[in-house]
């Protein structure tokens, strides 16, 4: 089963995505903030991360770099999960960091079928990012 790192701050967003996930056979931890989301990551290792970048403890992109410098997390895909544009233009200007930019909000359904895309997708090369 395919693991999934949910990082959100916002309980109910939260619960969408473990309820949309779950449903569709994926196995999710969940992270409320970027210390916890550290912590997870160090203790698991997902095979998708999907990251607020708008987090109450450090900003998306600074999380993304720390989660990608812990021991074996380099390759992780991340996907950049936000309500503001500029957040999310941001994150694109950062190159390879995030696999994938999702605007909030998404239906569940499309939701599901871009991380399938991209869990079975090694190297999606410009996907999600135009």
């Amino acid at each position: 089963m395919q693991t999934i790192l949910i990082i959100e701050d916002n309980a109910i967003t939260r619960q969408i995505l473990r309820l949309s996930l779950t449903g569709a056979g994926f196995e999710v931890i969940e992270a409320e903030d970027g210390r916890s989301a550290i912590a997870r990551m160090a203790e698991q290792q997902p095979d998708l991360v999907i990251e607020d970048l708008g987090l109450p403890d450090i900003d998306g992109v600074s999380l993304a770099q720390t989660l990608r410098s812990l021991p074996g997390r380099e390759d992780v895909p991340i996907v950049a999960f936000s309500a503001f544009v500029d957040r999310l233009e941001e994150a694109r200007a950062t190159n390879d960091l995030f696999k994938a930019f999702i605007p909030k909000p998404i239906e569940p359904s499309k939701l599901v079928g871009l991380i399938k895309r991209l869990i079975s997708t090694p190297v999606a090369p410009g996907f999600g990012r135009g």
